[in-house]
């Protein structure tokens, strides 16, 4: 690939971002990626695409539209739109990678159903010919959002009463799973690992570094469409051979009754734990702390299932 071309494809996806940028306030319009010169040079609009040596500019830029959502009797609600720029050209026609937030106006169903239809579209705009950039395919999709999301909240209590009464009832499959990976530093990565678990109703942790981990909790059922969402769109533009994620141990429990289910778990609503950082760049955990804290959450066996190398 020419650097012409690479050269006029970054120019224009910082013109998206910059349009974007502008086109909404400050508390609606938040940067996931980390503040660098070049974010900073886009944010202040002094970015000069014949000035930059394209490779010190990043492979992305990450940020959070928080879109107003007009639903009825004129109530006015916040669904956030996770918009990824790809400053690369993979792929020529992946002008952008959008993902849409949890909320609490939405249930977990008719949130996974909103998922599933706002993918389609995305994918449907940006196979249009007509959809010539990524500030196109963006405010499309903003539009159809506006549009369509608030015929997911209709039947929002009806529904959330139905799943409650079932839950009660049971039986119920509790899980906790313990995973692996050789490493996590992506901010934004990590911010979706706790806001993609909030629509399950997941307790448990995310501890990044290299190497990381992550422990869920809720129920069976749920635990693997919560991992495929992560894979498939918060990870979308990793490659295939970086998305390593190892099961490394499960705890079930069936239980009768949601008052058994809750007595299970061991931990807060899905957070990041830092134990102590370290290294060149602030880059390792002390996993003398992380062990010592898991047995003190009374999982003793945890730390030897996620790193049985590291065990003395």
């Amino acid at each position: 690939m020419e650097d012409s071309d690479l050269s006029s494809f970054v120019e224009q996806q910082v013109i998206t971002f910059q349009l974007l940028n502008s086109m909404y306030l400050e508390d609606e319009f938040s940067i996931n990626s980390d503040i660098n010169s070049f974010i900073e040079s886009c944010i202040n609009n002094d970015f000069d695409i014949t000035q930059a040596s394209l490779e010190n500019i990043p492979t992305s830029i990450t940020f959070t539209i928080s879109l107003k959502i007009l639903l009825e009797d004129d109530k006015e609600e916040i669904l956030p739109l996770k918009c990824t720029l790809p400053l690369r050209l993979n792929n020529p026609k992946q002008w952008a990678i959008l993902s849409i937030g949890s909320v609490d106006w939405i249930n977990k169903e008719s949130h996974q159903n909103l998922t599933r239809d706002f993918q389609q579209h995305v994918e449907e705009q940006s196979d249009d010919d007509l959809i010539t950039s990524s500030d196109t395919l963006i405010l499309d999709c903003i539009e159809w959002l506006q549009t369509n999301s608030p015929n997911y909240s209709t039947k929002l209590d009806e529904d959330d009463n139905k799943n409650k009464n079932e839950e009660e009832e049971g039986p119920l499959e509790f899980l906790r799973e313990w995973i692996y990976l050789p490493m996590l530093y992506s901010k934004e990565k990590r911010e979706d690992l706790i806001t993609y678990a909030k629509p399950f109703g997941f307790t448990g942790f995310v501890s990044p570094g290299k190497p990381a981990c992550i422990c869920i909790e809720g129920q069976a059922k749920d635990i693997p469409k919560y991992l495929n969402d992560i894979r498939s769109i918060s990870w979308a533009d990793i490659p295939p051979r970086d998305k390593k994620m190892s099961t490394r141990a499960q705890e079930r429990f069936i239980c009768q009754t949601k008052e058994e289910f809750e007595k299970h778990r061991k931990f807060e609503p899905m957070e990041e734990r830092h134990f102590k950082i370290h290294g060149n760049r602030s880059n390792h955990q002390s996993m003398d702390l992380l062990e010592q804290w898991l047995i003190e959450k009374g999982c003793p066996n945890a730390f030897h299932d996620l790193f049985p190398d590291l065990n003395k």
